[in-house]
């Protein structure tokens, strides 16, 4: 197949913008999903700080003795046992979409995320909702706060500091 100049040219200028816009695109979820676990956590009366974690961002969030270390894990599962070797041995728990789950639903997320982003694609979706790990000391109740609540934010400009 022969390719006229001018459409080699085209795809030589377009090739390196898509994958830009791509790159782009997608590293600012986690951003707006970490500030607003931020701002969520900040509500609830906890002091946060940006950490990171063998090159993770975590946030760790202190109120009285209650410790918690929360990141976000991969909708595919591919960072479970990495998340459970961050979060060291106190209890942990997955939040999704409000609901707490001791174990990451790994086919719910997987086939949500995928079926999320292509619906973004057309233009039909919001940002796909973040998959969030918590460890917490054995002094909290952390289950109890309200999850749901950081479930139904939909972005946010805080900016979270150390």
């Amino acid at each position: 197949m022969n390719l006229t100049p001018a459409f080699s040219w085209l795809i030589i200028f377009t090739l390196p913008l898509t994958l830009g816009l791509k790159v782009v695109s997608g590293s600012s979820e986690f951003y707006e999903s970490k500030a607003d676990v931020g701002k969520f956590l900040l509500q609830q009366g906890f002091d946060i700080e940006e950490q990171t974690v063998a090159g993770v961002p975590t946030i760790a969030a202190v109120l009285g003795s209650c410790r918690m270390r929360i990141v976000e894990a991969s909708p595919n599962g591919w960072s479970r046992d990495w998340i459970n070797q961050v979060l060291g041995a106190e209890r942990h728990f997955i939040v999704y979409r409000g609901t707490i789950y001791s174990e990451q639903p790994t086919w719910r997320t997987f086939t949500e995320n995928w079926w999320s982003k292509s619906l973004h694609k057309l233009g039909i979706a919001q940002r796909t909702p973040p998959v969030i790990a918590v460890s917490a000391t054995a002094s909290c109740n952390s289950e109890q706060l309200p999850w749901r609540e950081l479930s139904s934010r939909s972005g946010s400009s805080l900016q979270v500091t150390g």
